[in-house]
């Protein structure tokens, strides 16, 4: 019997996550695992390994040979919608936004009832000045197209978060739990991030609990819950509190970084000279894993003024 692993969609499958995470490497040994397929792959799998590989080789820094490739894919299958959006990648790596976009936009009239690719459109509009706007556009377009799913509808309330437009966002958010039966962990994220914003302090604490323990498969979004509540319990004079939730968020997820910068600032100022040593270590260990994060500038002051 044939293996599902080496299915020709499940590569495809494991080439373009391969893509979306940067793993290169990876993506170019199953797109060519893919190409060498027996029996071959069909026309559609085909100019999708094809587009892939001009993704991989861009990264290389072979555009020529990566325009190639493309072209071999829309010979291979020109009716692909989803050749497309990954040709929107293409543009959005090269610092053509509007082209991009333009891309994405020929997809979805090819294809209009994939909610992944009005997520596409919706992304790149975000990434533009100004764009928020005309992504909740597209979005509630998409909406009335395809009707409300989960998926769309916390797109949706992304895009109106962009758009500073709150109310609207939470009811969005709202809307979504409800559809997905309560058990949205991004949906509770967002909503814990509205109520925070608008220093609704105890809603806030009450959300990013909840969602905390709804995120048991990620690990980063439980650390992010944790530290988010350490925060607001700081802001309102509970140091110990604070430091129990940051030290939960660093157990929780030891390559997430803010809960190590902030147990530092904790102590950084101590008279007791073993704690502010501790700072100094969380400080360089924060630098470690995120060299260029928020907190980042503030960490290398910090240490700076510590050799004075």
């Amino acid at each position: 019997p044939r293996y599902e692993k080496d299915h020709a969609e499940a590569q495809l499958g494991v080439a373009r996550m391969a893509i979306d995470t940067g793993k290169y490497e990876t993506a170019e040994k199953f797109i060519k695992k893919l190409m060498a397929a027996d029996p071959p792959p069909s026309p559609r799998q085909l100019a999708m390994a094809y587009l892939a590989s001009a993704i991989v080789l861009d990264e290389q820094g072979k555009s020529a040979e990566a325009d190639k490739e493309q072209a071999r894919a829309f010979d291979t299958d020109s009716r692909n919608a989803e050749l497309y959006i990954l040709k929107a990648r293409r543009l959005t790596r090269a610092g053509k936004s509007e082209d991009a976009i333009a891309s994405i936009r020929e997809a979805i009239k090819r294809d209009p009832k994939r909610a992944n690719f009005y997520a596409e459109l919706a992304k790149a509009l975000l990434a533009r000045p100004g764009g928020a706007k005309e992504a909740v556009e597209s979005l509630n377009k998409a909406i009335a197209s395809m009707g409300e799913s989960p998926k769309l509808l916390v797109l949706r309330g992304n895009a109106q978060r962009a758009d500073k437009d709150l109310d609207g966002a939470r009811a969005t958010f709202e809307k979504a739990m409800g559809l997905a039966k309560g058990k949205l962990p991004e949906a509770l994220l967002a909503l814990a991030e509205i109520a925070r914003d608008r220093k609704e302090y105890p809603k806030a604490l009450e959300l990013f609990e909840k969602a905390k323990n709804e995120s048991l498969s990620s690990a980063k979004n439980q650390a992010y819950a944790l530290t988010e509540m350490g925060k607001i319990v700081e802001e309102q004079g509970d140091k110990k509190g604070a430091l129990d939730r940051f030290k939960a968020a660093a157990g929780a997820d030891a390559s997430f970084a803010p809960p190590l910068y902030l147990m530092a600032k904790l102590f950084v100022t101590s008279k007791d000279k073993e704690q502010r040593s501790t700072a100094y270590q969380l400080l360089e260990k924060y630098l470690e894993l995120d060299p260029k994060g928020e907190y980042a500038e503030d960490a290398k002051r910090l240490l700076e003024e510590r050799k004075k």
